[in-house]
């Protein structure tokens, strides 16, 4: 049984994906491409998430990226994405 070897590349907003011969474009920067982040880089499970229509969902794990790295590539190109981006702590808490 052979070993497929993925790399992953992020340039101009763009997520380049190799494997198998096939390399796949992911437009990270587009506000039109749902992506989630599950737990913190420092978390054994942290995963991203990314949709693309008509295509199988991309799951990034630590396994194929250092998650720090990929967290604050993707932060810079989507800033919504930070949790602490969400605008809750200025909503009024009533005692």
């Amino acid at each position: 049984a052979g070993c497929t070897t993925t790399e992953l590349a992020v340039g101009r907003g763009q997520l380049s994906i190799k494997r198998n011969g096939q390399t796949e474009l992911v437009d990270l920067a587009s506000p039109y491409t749902p992506i989630a982040i599950i737990g913190e880089p420092s978390d054994r499970r942290w995963t991203v998430l990314i949709e693309r229509e008509g295509l199988p969902l991309v799951v990034v794990t630590r396994s194929w990226v250092d998650p720090h790295w990929f967290t604050t590539v993707l932060y810079r190109l989507r800033p919504g994405l930070r949790p602490d981006d969400t605008g809750s702590s200025t909503e009024p808490v009533t005692p």
